[in-house]
């Protein structure tokens, strides 16, 4: 019997990881999906608010990002007028959903059906304000805060 080497071990655990990862046949359910389904997919699941565990600090943080990113030059807290009022935002959508939406509207715009029906409602389009994922976690914190803050 031939004993393979640790390295050897390695890259055969390597090759089958990737096997499983890939269905084995290329015909997995991911590949499948449509961009429609994948956008629609990542408002599936709990709702941010349900994930979230609020940190102060990233909220403050998150604060500062609103008013850098001039995210506040259309979004207002408590109301609705040129864009979508974001208290409650993370109990209506998932985190997954809301990255995106903050780091990629242009995808979700062409993509996701509620992003399709906000641009309807408010006429416009949500900005690329170039926000990179790193910055979405304060963000996301300081919309729980306020969104807790205004139910109070």
């Amino acid at each position: 019997m031939h004993k393979l080497t640790k390295a050897g071990q390695g890259t055969v655990l390597v090759l089958l990881l990737l096997l499983a990862a890939c269905g084995g046949d290329g015909e997995s359910g991911q590949e499948k999906q449509t961009p429609a389904e994948k956008a629609a997919a990542l408002d599936r699941g709990p709702r941010a608010a349900e994930t979230m565990n609020l940190d102060d600090s990233l909220a403050a943080r998150g604060e500062i990002l609103f008013e850098e990113k001039i995210c506040s030059d259309c979004h207002t807290l408590g109301e609705s007028d040129i864009a979508p009022d974001l208290i409650g935002v993370t109990d209506r959508r998932t985190s997954a959903w809301l990255t995106i939406q903050i780091t990629d509207p242009e995808w979700m715009s062409q993509n996701d059906p509620v992003t399709k029906q906000l641009i309807v409602d408010f006429d416009m389009e949500m900005a690329d304000l170039g926000v990179p994922e790193a910055e979405v976690e304060p963000i996301l914190h300081f919309l729980l805060r306020e969104s807790r803050a205004a139910a109070r």
